[in-house]
């Protein structure tokens, strides 16, 4: 497919795909920043430079939760051209559904992200917590079954 037969769908995925290797390296600084707040406060109660490490962490989450915003256009990419295609794969279905759960958790992510900085009420945080989870879990089982 040439550039100009490109939908508009296809190029903000493609756009937004550029972000996966910085979200990789905030993944890899928070998680240092969780593990290094555990080792130091396994036998002593959290200080100054413990409470900077909880907070960057929290921060770090946050800023990834941002950094995913339009993620789920990737998965509607997806589906779309599992759509179009003349011929369908033996698992066509099981990716398509499969896509629509993962692409259904990253749009709740980013109504979590919403929620986090307060731009959303508060009160509906355990229903997104627990819709968010929901899709997260059915995406894992699609990908788990596609290995099988």
């Amino acid at each position: 497919m040439t550039t100009k037969e490109q939908t508009s769908l296809e190029n903000a995925d493609i756009f937004l795909k550029k972000r996966d290797g910085i979200d990789k390296v905030l993944k890899l600084v928070r998680y240092s920043s969780k593990l290094s707040f555990w080792y130091h406060t396994r036998h002593r109660p959290a200080g100054e430079f413990e409470l900077k490490l909880k907070a960057m962490d929290g921060a770090l989450g946050t800023s990834r939760k941002a950094l995913r915003i339009g993620k789920f256009l990737s998965n509607l990419v997806s589906i779309q051209k599992a759509l179009r295609a003349p011929v369908r794969a033996p698992h066509a279905w099981l990716d398509m559904l499969t896509d629509a759960a993962e692409g259904g958790y990253y749009f709740l992510e980013q109504i979590n992200f919403l929620l986090k900085v307060g731009v959303i009420d508060k009160r509906l945080e355990d229903k997104l917590i627990a819709y968010t989870a929901t899709f997260e879990l059915m995406g894992y089982m699609g990908v788990a079954a596609q290995c099988s």
